[in-house]
Formats: structure tokens, C-alpha cells, sequence
């Protein structure tokens, strides 16, 4: 998971920071895999087409999306109960937030606009795939 704090300013001009999550386990790259939609992101984002680049990129954040919490695990032989970190994917409903939020603008502006950025981001989330 890789969390980026994200500020910008709000239409009072008072500065707001968020934390974005983001996250792809095995199973969602195992799922990339099959369905060849990994080797269409690594294509799409190599376009020369921006409209492409751009909207490949869209997808793959809203892909990885999403939210921390805990679960509590019991275990099976002591009955000791413990908390594990769990990540769930962004609702379509919270995808559509996110996407009206000044938050996604800023981030979505820095991915367009710093250079290097969409890399990083596509690398961490991806860090043992090559593309």
C-alpha cells in the first residue's frame, strides 16, 4: 500500500491536506494478468496519444483506490484474537467522490505534470511486474 498526502487549497483558501491510499495485492495483478489489462496499461501508457495515456492512467488510479482498516483474526488453535491491516477497494459510489474532489484534482494534476511522477506511482503499485 502506498499512501500519498496530497494538499491543496479549498475555495475558502484555507489549505487542506488528505491522505490517498492505494494499493494492488497478488490477486488484482494475477487478475491484470489473465484479463490482459496489464499489458494494455503498459501499451496505453506508452502511447503517444495523451487522450490514451491520460485515461489509462485515470483507470489504473481508480483501480488501486481505496481504504485501510482492521480485521480481527482469531487464531484457530489458541483462540488468541489479534488486529491485521486489511485494504478494500474504493465503492464505484467512492470513486465518484473521490473523482468530484479537489483532492483528485491535485493528484491528478501532479501525475500529468511532474515528470517521473505516473512512473513512480505505476512502479510502486507494480514494483515486482515488469512493463
Amino acid at each position: 500500500m502506498i499512501k500519498k498526502t496530497v494538499t491543496y487549497t479549498d475555495i475558502d483558501g484555507v489549505e487542506q491536506s488528505e491522505d490517498l491510499l492505494f494499493h494492488l495485492d497478488n490477486n488484482d495483478i494475477i487478475d491484470m494478468l489473465k484479463n490482459g489489462k496489464l499489458q494494455k496499461l503498459s501499451d496505453d501508457l506508452s502511447s503517444d496519444d495523451m487522450s490514451v495515456k491520460t485515461t489509462a492512467l485515470e483507470n489504473f488510479v481508480d483501480m488501486a483506490y481505496g481504504f485501510r482498516y482492521e480485521e480481527e483474526k482469531i487464531d484457530k488453535k489458541t483462540g488468541a484474537r489479534r488486529m491485521v491491516p486489511r485494504f478494500r477497494h474504493a465503492t464505484p459510489e467512492e470513486i465518484e467522490e473521490f473523482h468530484n474532489s479537489e483532492a483528485h484534482g491535485e493528484f491528478m494534476l501532479a501525475m500529468y505534470t511532474k515528470q517521473g511522477e505516473a512512473d513512480s506511482f505505476v512502479s510502486a503499485l507494480l514494483p515486482n511486474v515488469k512493463r
